[in-house]
């Protein structure tokens, strides 16, 4: 509060003071240089909401590092209050006891998304891109005001990488604007250009390891057929559902491996290499510490016998329906 973000403070006891006085504590502060922070061009937002928004205190340091984090978050601020070109410099300058910064604020006009144009001609339709979307433009129907805000603009642009990545474009890049362009008094307008790249599609798959008398059954357990769209996220879901599938059928060690191979024409071959590991049986149920309940209540709520195999979800409902027992 007194213009000391960086100060540091340590307390130490000293349960036996040299004057042979009562125990006490030290305190010991080392104050660091003292900031002074000056805005220029702020007319729209207060000095007060400013500094609030300063990330000096917060982070307890005066560096260049820590100025640049303040003018990103003042910039954001008022992206917030609807002034979308905002933009916010700073210079900083330091003696041996002070640092000062001074921001400079070019608020530009309040201003509302008029429109989200898409470039690079996407085979995704423009509706459903806007869709996949935070930011959408203006609506008075809809009471909806469009307020610019950089924070979630980055969130939509990973939104919509991540919609064409679940699409099969792999190679997809996305840049946007850097800054909104202004065509009208109040309104902007945001760009992204849409590179797709190939799309890739599944060619064929292919599993080693599987026992044969277990390969039709894990054969039920693919989602992913020939022509459907390649993502190695998507074949990595594929393994951890079979290796899931085996270990509730007591494959408790059983593991999947992937590699994929691109073929010319964008199609993917995959290969999966099973490790199936052994399958576990119990050989006995052996229960203990049940000083109040009979071992034949237990093994009744247990359900499991000598020879029967272990699978990890009739043993997650047989700890339940212990715990239902009210031992």
């Amino acid at each position: 509060k007194l213009g000391y973000p960086a100060a540091k403070v340590r307390v130490e006891p000293d349960p036996f003071p040299e004057d042979g006085g009562e125990p006490r504590l030290k305190v010991f502060i080392k104050e660091d240089k003292k900031l002074e922070v000056s805005l220029e061009g702020n007319r729209e937002l207060s000095r007060r909401k400013i500094e609030k928004a300063l990330t000096f205190n917060k982070e307890g340091g005066t560096s260049f590092f820590d100025a640049e984090d303040s003018a990103r978050a003042v910039r954001t601020l008022y992206q917030k209050k609807g002034f979308p070109l905002a933009k916010v410099n700073f210079q900083r300058t330091e003696s041996e006891d002070r640092v000062n910064v001074v921001f400079t604020i070019e608020e530009g006009p309040r201003a509302f998304i008029d429109d989200i144009a898409f470039s690079g001609d996407p085979s995704i339709p423009t509706r459903r891109l806007r869709k996949q979307m935070l930011t959408r433009p203006r609506n008075l129907l809809l009471l909806r005001r469009s307020v610019f805000r950089s924070e979630r603009w980055d969130k939509d642009l990973s939104s919509l990488q991540g919609l064409f990545l679940s699409k099969g474009y792999m190679d997809v890049s996305i840049r946007p604007d850097p800054e909104p362009e202004q065509k009208d008094p109040g309104r902007v307008s945001l760009k992204v250009h849409v590179e797709e790249g190939p799309r890739y599609t599944v060619g064929s798959s292919r599993w080693e390891g599987v026992d044969p008398e277990w390969a039709s059954r894990v054969d039920q357990e693919k989602r992913l057929s020939p022509g459907d769209d390649f993502n190695p996220v998507f074949q990595s879901r594929e393994a951890k559902r079979v290796a899931r599938y085996l270990a509730e059928q007591g494959f408790l060690l059983a593991r999947v491996e992937t590699s994929h191979r691109v073929l010319e024409d964008e199609k993917v071959d995959m290969l999966f290499q099973v490790r199936q590991g052994p399958r576990f049986k119990a050989t006995g149920i052996v229960v203990t510490g049940n000083e109040e309940t009979k071992t034949r209540t237990v093994r009744k709520a247990i359900r499991l016998s000598a020879g029967d195999t272990i699978r990890n979800g009739e043993l997650v409902l047989a700890r339940d329906r212990l715990f239902r027992l009210r031992l």
